[in-house]
């Protein structure tokens, strides 16, 4: 039988590694998760339940898959870094980087 406190405290943890990782307090991922900083701090600790519509609202924020926050299953390091640069470019500059990667892979395609 699954330990489901143990899952719970797992999720919890991962999710809190990550907002410190990121330097974040409680209360700025609460804000950027549309949800109160007392709720945020109890998954944090493993004693709340997590819906998945509450969990994606978390995970991206974080820059994570909810893979990685349930399961604790990441992207690759270099994609997770990628990815982490990519969410801070403003609409314009992503413009950008998408036009040099198609460059790039169309380049390698003839």
């Amino acid at each position: 039988m699954y330990d489901y406190d143990e899952w719970n405290a797992g999720i919890g943890q991962r999710i809190r590694e990550r907002r410190v990782e990121l330097g974040y307090s409680r209360e700025k991922l609460a804000e950027l998760a549309d949800m109160s900083e007392k709720y945020l701090g109890e998954v944090e600790r493993g004693e709340k339940k997590i819906s998945a519509r509450r969990l994606a609202m978390i995970a991206a924020p974080l820059g994570v898959t909810m893979d990685y926050v349930v399961f604790g299953k990441n992207e690759s390091e270099e994609w997770t870094a990628i990815a982490n640069l990519l969410r801070r470019l403003k609409k314009a500059d992503m413009k950008i980087v998408e036009n040099v990667i198609r460059a790039i892979y169309f380049d390698r395609q003839i």
